[in-house]
Formats: C-alpha cells, structure tokens, sequence
C-alpha cells in the first residue's frame, strides 16, 4: 500500500479490505533512511530522496493499520540484531 500511495497509484479493495492482524505479527521493526550507509543496489533502486518518500509513506501505512512500529537504531548490525531480539 505505502508503495502504491508513494508512487500515486490508487489502491485496490482487496488491499484495503485485508485482514492484515490475522496474517501478520502487529510489530514491525523499521530501519529509518540512513544517509552515511545508503547504497544503490538492484533491490532498492531509488535515490536517497526517493527513500526518505517511502519511509514517511511506510510509516504511515503501518500507523494507520494500527501496527506497532519499532525503529532499529542506527547502530552497528550486531547492536541492530540485539534490539530486535530483545523486542519479539
């Protein structure tokens, strides 16, 4: 959904309808857009601007499905893996 709202294509019923909770866990862990490491790669083809658009259009996504956000630290990948174990 927040992909399709970036980009301002319209959403489809069946997305808006979904049973989102009874599918998924109701926590997401979100690692916020993080200049200094940022890289272009074939999976994430947009700029850091572009990023920065999705992240805000993800967030709000999650918050009006009622999920709970957890955002990852920006930290070291170890310290990153022990915040979400600490957190499920």
């Amino acid at each position: 959904m927040a992909y399709l709202k970036a980009k301002s294509y319209p959403l489809p019923d069946y997305l808006l309808d979904f049973s989102y909770k009874s599918y998924y866990e109701t926590t997401v862990f979100l690692t916020p857009p993080w200049e200094e490491i940022y890289a272009n790669d074939p999976q994430r083809p947009q700029s850091y601007q572009e990023s920065i658009h999705l992240h805000n259009h993800l967030v709000r996504a999650y918050q009006e499905l009622n999920f709970t956000i957890e955002v990852l630290p920006k930290t070291t990948l170890t310290k990153r893996v022990d915040f979400i174990r600490s957190n499920i």
